[in-house]
């Protein structure tokens, strides 16, 4: 007569070093009781990092504690991602102190500090497997982050997604929910560091994500879920032209996108009302790229109807153009400001005619890319060069931006 199986008990999670020797944990804290009893330390049920006393000990991170790894965002990561630098920036004061409190949150960070500090150019890309879970992943997401030097940082990243595909949002509690939307920020970021072609899927991820709970509305009116509806709401007017060219077309013309976007901007200006002056400039310089963008969309249209008014639509390309370069060049020497222009610079850019805006345009990527080394800025400028040849061929610009799949800002 066969055993009687035993009636199921379903396992609960105990501290790591029971859980590596598949012994039941006693779930005593901070330690339990049976390693205690035996003379060992026990590391607690809280969440483990793969650091040792704070230290990583093993991979490119071996010898750096936790903090320095913080000090990378927060020193050559956070100040390019707002207008105005100080204590209201959230990817410092809000992104860091999650990443203490959550895994997926701190493996988001680990990975783009670690593409930053080692591992930008790009080299051959590591497909990742996905599988069907709550949070789908979008069809063709592949690791594009791959570096001979540091395979480990693409690792990183390809562990962040499965992850993310691992979480279910319907049953996931408030919390749980930021973390999920604040990783994905993160991992966009890191697409903007290394200027990988996985940034539009993973903006698709994103929207899907906040889909599945019910929209930015239903997140609450706490700091931590304001700051991330100001980054979607600017992330998604940034990225929809460079997406789908109607889908930009609708987005640049919809007042309420527009207003959303500039929150982010008037939330610095808001902490820091001694720098009114500049925050004013750079909402004006983003209203432009704005207004060039939906006045080529225009010109588009009307060139199909009529070919006999087209020098004096392209004189007024040209005078747009101009009074862009003349207004961005009057940042006062030193100003902060001018590094959450790249995306207003690149659709003007864009949509130059002429030599000297050109190389006028050549020079300001370059000091951008000399600022913070972003791999985004040098594939806009290769995209750049790409939009210029073809405009002059006949080819419609804002056509083309979609093509590179860069999160160009």
């Amino acid at each position: 007569m066969p055993p009687k199986p035993r009636p199921y008990r379903p396992k609960a999670r105990g501290c790591f070093e029971c859980s590596k020797r598949r012994i039941s944990c006693d779930r005593t804290e901070p330690e339990c009781e049976k390693y205690l009893s035996r003379g060992l330390k026990c590391s607690g049920l809280g969440i483990r990092h793969r650091f040792s006393d704070g230290v990583a000990s093993r991979g490119f991170w071996v010898g750096k504690t936790i903090q320095e790894v913080f000090e990378t965002v927060s020193d050559h990561i956070a100040g390019e991602m707002v207008a105005i630098d100080g204590l209201h920036n959230g990817w410092r004061h809000l992104v860091l102190p999650v990443a203490h409190l959550d895994q997926l949150v701190l493996n988001s960070v680990l990975t783009v500090a670690s593409f930053h500090r080692y591992g930008r150019h790009l080299s051959q890309p590591t497909n990742l497997d996905f599988h069907e879970d709550s949070l789908p992943a979008p069809p063709g997401l592949s690791c594009q982050l791959f570096t001979t030097a540091n395979p480990t940082a693409s690792q990183l990243y390809a562990r962040t997604i499965a992850d993310l595909q691992r979480r279910d949002l319907g049953q996931s509690d408030p919390f749980s929910r930021l973390s999920i939307l604040l990783t994905i920020l993160v991992l966009l970021v890191a697409v903007m560091v290394t200027g990988s072609d996985d940034f539009p899927l993973l903006f698709r991820l994103l929207e899907s994500a906040l889909e599945a709970i019910g929209g930015e509305h239903s997140l609450g009116e706490d700091e931590l879920s304001r700051f991330i509806v100001r980054q979607v709401h600017k992330m998604r007017v940034y990225a929809a032209p460079l997406i789908n060219e109607q889908w930009g077309i609708t987005t640049l013309s919809t007042r309420q996108n527009i207003t959303q976007a500039f929150e982010c901007i008037r939330h610095c200006s808001r902490h820091q009302p001694d720098h009114y002056p500049i925050t004013a400039l750079v909402m004006s310089l983003i209203q432009q790229s704005y207004d060039i963008y939906l006045d080529q969309a225009r010109r588009d249209i009307l060139s199909v109807a009529s070919v006999s008014d087209s020098f004096p639509r392209l004189a007024e390309s040209i005078c747009r153009v101009q009074r862009f370069k003349e207004t961005f060049k009057s940042f006062p020497t030193g100003s902060p400001g001018k590094q959450v222009l790249i995306w207003a610079t690149f659709v003007a850019a864009s949509d130059s005619v002429l030599e000297e805006h050109k190389s006028f345009f050549r020079q300001v990527f370059a000091s951008f890319y000399e600022r913070s080394g972003f791999e985004n800025l040098r594939k806009g400028m290769d995209q750049l060069e790409r939009v210029w040849k073809r405009s002059a061929l006949g080819d419609r610009w804002i056509s083309l931006l979609p093509q590179a799949r860069v999160f160009v800002m």
